[in-house]
């Protein structure tokens, strides 16, 4: 008769959390602010949302959430990102025409 290993089931080394790209969300959220894209600011805010969601549930051992949480955080990041991009150069075309 064989037991369990001791310390709980499965035995390994529990995972590392993803990297919750909390940086990323935050640049996007201000960059979004700075460049007058309202737009923008509503994915940064949704991936820094996203980002804080990553740890807790990689602490609960749900590394399947935790991923996509992660996964999610950096695609609206990467949105805020162009938003941000398209609203600085629509300020750069609107100052160099109106000066």
């Amino acid at each position: 008769m064989s037991y369990p290993p001791p310390g709980g089931y499965g035995g390994g080394p529990p995972q590392a959390a993803p990297d919750n790209n909390m940086t990323m969300a935050v640049v996007a959220t201000v960059l979004g602010l700075l460049f007058c894209c309202p737009v923008g600011v509503i994915p940064g805010v949704m991936a820094v949302v996203a980002s804080n969601k990553v740890v807790p549930a990689a602490q609960g051992g749900n590394y399947g959430a935790a991923q996509q949480a992660a996964a999610d955080s950096k695609r609206y990041a990467n949105i805020a990102f162009v938003l941000a991009g398209i609203g600085l150069v629509l300020n750069v075309i609107y100052f160099l025409t109106v000066l």
